[in-house]
């Protein structure tokens, strides 16, 4: 599966968000402050509907990770819908077109909902797959 996926770039409109796998662990940090497991996701979008999904763990969430995998994952030109999150204000000079949306007082799932689509189904079955790097 990996040397198919890594076949093909995802391309036109992209969702890329972050997100963490893992059970709850007592006086453990929510969100991006969290020792779970980190992965970055990437999905393409055609006249809003869902296409392909790129998942990559990942050690820590910065932007030289974040850099690598829209390079190695999204051609250039794209755009590429993210929320906030500092890690993705260079997206531009390294070729991509940059959609940023705050969060705000919104839900995250209501500004990338399709990507949170994809999220909650993986969370939801990932008790049945075991996750390795």
């Amino acid at each position: 599966m990996g040397e198919r996926d890594a076949m093909y770039k995802l391309n036109d409109i992209v969702e890329l968000d972050e997100t963490y796998y893992g059970g709850a662990v007592e006086g453990d940090k929510r969100g991006r402050g969290t020792s779970k497991m980190k992965v970055l996701v990437a999905l393409s979008l055609s006249s809003k509907l869902m296409g392909f999904v790129k998942m990559k763990i990942v050690d820590r969430i910065d932007i030289d990770i974040v850099k690598e995998f829209i390079q190695n994952g999204i051609e250039k030109g794209s755009k590429i819908i993210t929320d906030g999150l500092n890690v993705y204000l260079d997206l531009k000079s390294i070729g991509y077109i940059h959609e940023r949306r705050i969060v705000g007082d919104q839900k995250t799932h209501e500004v990338l909902p399709s990507i949170h689509t994809i999220l909650s189904n993986a969370k939801y079955y990932s008790g049945y797959i075991s996750w390795t790097r």
